[in-house]
């Protein structure tokens, strides 16, 4: 369902138009910015690793590296294998 919902509807069946899909990204973060409370809402970079969600959550950070996993790589083997499987 996610393999052709997301990449249909949400990104028009644009998503490889890296300039729409950037657009479609940052409309989406502004909606939700203007409709949670700033002091609910955790804007969050992957690359900051645990402090900014402990910190947010006021828990302690785990012993264990933050996971380092969804690189952009990983995630363009991904959809080219799902657009591969759809022809």
């Amino acid at each position: 369902m996610c393999g052709k919902l997301i990449p249909q509807d949400v990104f028009d069946g644009r998503l490889n138009d890296r300039g729409h899909a950037v657009a479609v990204f940052k409309a989406h973060a502004d909606e939700v910015k203007a409709a949670i409370p700033r002091e609910r809402l955790l804007v969050y970079e992957t690359v900051s690793g645990w402090a900014p969600q402990c910190d947010f959550l006021g828990v302690a950070e785990p012993d264990e590296p933050y996971p380092l996993t969804n690189s952009t790589r990983e995630f363009q083997e991904r959809v080219a294998a799902r657009q591969a499987g759809d022809q």
